[in-house]
């Protein structure tokens, strides 16, 4: 039986560092809707998502998004996230 399945590659993940403002609560509510937006997209998209704490003194997580191929990172995601209002 041939196995077909492939790790994903450096080009197959996504990456962002969102700070999470403490002091400002309009700002906060900003970060935690692309968060969840993001999130969201993942899920519609068959994408895995993983939340590390990156810095716990300044309130930064990183969100890393891995995809089963590139096309599905290019044609999913990423035009999902084009199109949400700002």
């Amino acid at each position: 039986m041939k196995n077909d399945t492939r790790l994903p590659t450096q080009m197959d993940w996504l990456c962002t560092v969102e700070f999470i403002p403490e002091d400002n609560g309009e700002a906060r509510l900003f970060v935690t809707e692309i968060i969840g937006t993001s999130v969201g997209y993942a899920q519609a998209t068959n994408a895995r998502a993983l939340a590390l704490v990156g810095n716990a003194d300044a309130n930064a997580y990183e969100l890393l998004f891995s995809f089963a191929s590139s096309e599905g990172k290019e044609r999913r995601f990423t035009r999902l996230s084009k199109y949400k209002d700002c």
